[in-house]
């Protein structure tokens, strides 16, 4: 046990069966907390949960985005854009248009499956 372990643990009241030195030793850093935050507040905004679950189950360009959500192409490519940003969707063009789909890492799949989770138990 290294020394800052031994100050937090002389500071803490001491309660039998808890698993105070398995937290204090595995607690991931604040920065890792405000990057699980971020991509968790991404999906705060309703339009932004549709329009990741749209690409997520179909490759799509933003007009389709906008027709099968009944949104406008300005604000759908607007929360794309936050989306992109995130490396939670990617873009390719095609042509004259970009199509969106989920990325390939672990962060965008983690979403989707909490998505459909929750919303698999709203049916």
């Amino acid at each position: 046990m290294n020394k800052e372990l031994n100050e937090i643990k002389d500071k803490l009241h001491y309660h039998e069966d808890t698993n105070t030195k398995y937290v204090i030793e595995n607690m991931p850093t604040r920065l890792a907390f405000e990057e699980s935050s971020l991509l968790f507040s991404l999906l705060s905004d309703p339009t932004r949960m549709q329009i990741f679950w749209i690409v997520a189950n179909s490759e799509e360009c933003v007009y389709n985005i906008a027709k099968i959500s009944n949104l406008s192409s300005p604000l759908v490519s607007f929360h794309l854009r936050y989306l992109k940003q995130a490396k939670i969707i990617t873009s390719f063009r095609h042509g004259k248009e970009v199509h969106y789909n989920i990325a390939n890492n672990k962060n965008a799949k983690l979403l989707l499956q909490v998505l459909q989770e929750l919303l698999n138990n709203e049916n």
